[in-house]
């Protein structure tokens, strides 16, 4: 486990605070740019970068359930409502 923490530590995923001789690990990056990071990565892979396409193909591949349907649509509409 310490060698998978610190080639974490070594590519920026996790930072450690030491307590007394106790390493404390948390995560260096918050989560949602972890994801964002991620979903970038995937799009690049399998969609030539098209992040769109990305979603679309969930959406056409049915994998996500009505309730993240909603959900994505509701923050569509406010990220188009934020735009000038």
């Amino acid at each position: 486990m310490r060698t998978v923490l610190r080639r974490l530590e070594e590519k920026g995923y996790v930072k450690h605070d030491t307590e007394g001789r106790t390493f404390v690990f948390s995560a260096a990056t918050p989560a949602a740019e972890v994801a964002g990071r991620g979903v970038r990565e995937l799009a690049n892979w399998l969609y030539e970068g098209s992040v769109a396409d990305l979603l679309v193909g969930f959406v056409d591949s049915q994998q996500l359930p009505p309730a993240e349907l909603d959900r994505l649509a509701a923050l569509i509409e406010k990220a188009r409502n934020k735009r000038p």
